[in-house]
């Protein structure tokens, strides 16, 4: 049996909603942990359901429905709680990329504004990285400057990216703005960039895959 090393889908915020619905999926269909982009109209309502964690990213606009503030573009949520939870777009609707795995056993609500971000410099040169959470496993925005190159290496526990800027490239192909990857614990790759990147990355949740 061949053992799976890659997944990855693409979304293009021209795509019609006419061909996807509402959300567009990334991850295959019926994965264990679904990745998918939800879009939102101005004050459309989504419910998430209990016996999941839910993680967000604001691709653009404005979501609304966990507190008292609105969430702008680029804000970060982790949210695992016992309750169902309504979000609904903002005045200007929103986008979202969405990763969901069964919830763990302690409750957690997460947000992180895009004034709240701290980065700090990788260990290779040209990374700088921003910690988002660390419940369960490791979610962090990460940044790659002109030129930056990573030596080939693999993650015994998976590694998962979503590009939110720019391109990530290396032996897999190329990961353009809207690309998503997941790399299993037998991958390896040596990722770099010739222009500016930033993505999303999650590490360490694929070691019972």
């Amino acid at each position: 049996m061949a053992v799976r090393l890659v997944d990855r889908g693409q979304y293009r915020a021209s795509a019609s909603s006419d061909d996807v619905g509402e959300n567009f999926r990334l991850s295959h269909p019926g994965d264990a942990r679904p990745v998918d982009i939800i879009r939102l109209m101005p004050g459309e309502y989504c419910q998430f359901s209990t016996g999941y964690r839910h993680d967000l990213m604001v691709l653009d606009g404005l979501l609304e429905g966990l507190g008292e503030q609105s969430l702008p573009t680029g804000s970060y949520v982790s949210i695992n709680l016992p309750d169902e939870l309504t979000i609904r777009g903002g005045s200007t609707g929103a986008t979202l990329f969405r990763y969901r795995e069964l919830a763990g056993p302690v409750s957690h609500h997460i947000i992180i504004r895009p004034e709240d971000r701290i980065w700090h410099e990788g260990q290779n040169h040209g990374v700088q990285f921003c910690p988002l959470s660390a419940v369960a496993h490791d979610v962090s925005l990460v940044s790659f400057r002109p030129g930056t190159a990573i030596p080939a290496h693999d993650h015994v526990a998976g590694e998962e990216v979503f590009v939110l800027n720019g391109t990530l490239k290396d032996a897999h192909g190329d990961t353009q703005a809207g690309g998503w990857l997941r790399l299993y614990p037998a991958a390896k790759h040596a990722p770099f960039a010739d222009g500016e990147v930033t993505f999303l990355l999650r590490n360490g949740h694929l070691a019972a895959v």
